[in-house]
């Protein structure tokens, strides 16, 4: 299928080019070829169109999501409906770029936590206390995107409970409590 903006991808190639242009990543990016830049955008562009988004379409009959009206950047101030597009093409880009370079994030679920308990080699060995925490997105694309997540209460933009260090069971007793049901 071929990219078509607006319809399987928010930003043309040409804009992803641009953006790159001045890039660390500039010779990552140049090394691909037209169509894999393409397919790289298109994969990207269906892997966010998947998630929960903040706001509606700008126009109901939109294909994508974005441009979007009713989102609220992490400070909770609305974003204009062009400014969430122009964000939504840095995290196309971004994760495109990502993609490319590392197909196997398709069948991910975690791109930047790890599950580790321990690792060794001969006597000497690492445990951990804790997985670290991660997210199926590279960092790149949340660090553009993480406010725009529906749900998100513009902070780190995910709601997670029960992992912090301390247990809301340390008073059990309060409620004069002492089993469970039969």
């Amino acid at each position: 299928m071929a990219l078509t903006v607006g319809s399987n991808s928010y930003g043309s190639r040409t804009e992803a080019n641009t953006y790159f242009g001045d890039s660390i990543n500039s010779d990552i990016w140049t090394a691909f070829s037209n169509t894999k830049k393409d397919q790289g955008l298109v994969e990207a562009t269906r892997l966010l169109e998947r998630e929960l988004w903040q706001g509606t379409k700008e126009v109901a009959l939109q294909d994508l999501h974005f441009p979007a009206t009713g989102v609220t950047d992490c400070a909770g101030v609305a974003v204009d409906p062009a400014d969430t597009l122009e964000t939504a093409k840095v995290g196309q880009f971004e994760y495109a770029l990502a993609l490319l370079n590392k197909p196997s994030l398709l069948n991910s679920t975690d791109a930047t936590g790890t599950n580790l308990k321990q690792a060794g080699a001969g006597s000497a060995k690492v445990i951990f206390f804790k997985p670290k925490k991660g997210s199926k997105y590279p960092l790149q694309v949340l660090s553009v995107m993480k406010c725009y997540f529906a749900g998100s209460d513009g902070g780190t933009g995910m709601v997670s409970s029960g992992t912090g260090d301390s247990t809301s069971f340390d008073d059990c007793n309060s409620y004069d409590v002492t089993q469970g049901f039969k």
